[in-house]
């Protein structure tokens, strides 16, 4: 980096590294570097977003959420990040809808079908669907 600051590769795998001992903050600033040297680069965005989220930092994680939905419409990942940056953020009925559309690209996509249920539920479903009155 020190060669090449704007080195987006590198950025990404330094914050790989940062992330995984630790160091979110430094993974996060390393990673903001890499997606705006390379904003086609969505899998650096997808990362930004997940470590945002695990910092509980739900609006900068949904923000980056959706540009990769707006660029790949179709990343059941994404749609299942915005749902449970949503949920965290205290807006259900969203989350719901972006749960839902996660599991119909990717059905099998785990980490969707757990958060669901609690999902449903704060939107005023029950677990087996039906509408709860309120």
């Amino acid at each position: 980096l020190e060669v090449e600051p704007r080195h987006w590769a590198a950025r990404v795998n330094l914050a790989k590294l940062l992330a995984n001992t630790g160091r979110a903050e430094e993974a996060a600033g390393h990673l903001r570097e890499a997606v705006r040297t390379r904003p086609d680069r969505l899998d650096a965005l997808l990362l930004l977003a997940n470590i945002e989220f695990n910092r509980q930092r739900y609006n900068e994680a949904l923000e980056a959420y959706g540009h990769v939905v707006d660029a790949l419409p179709n990343n059941a990942q994404a749609w299942s990040g915005m749902a449970a940056a949503l949920y965290h953020l205290g807006r259900p009925g969203e989350a719901l809808r972006h749960v839902d559309r996660a599991l119909a690209l990717d059905p099998s996509l785990q980490e969707a079908r757990n958060n669901r249920v609690a999902i449903a539920v704060a939107a005023g479903e029950s677990a087996a669907g039906a509408k709860v009155e309120q």
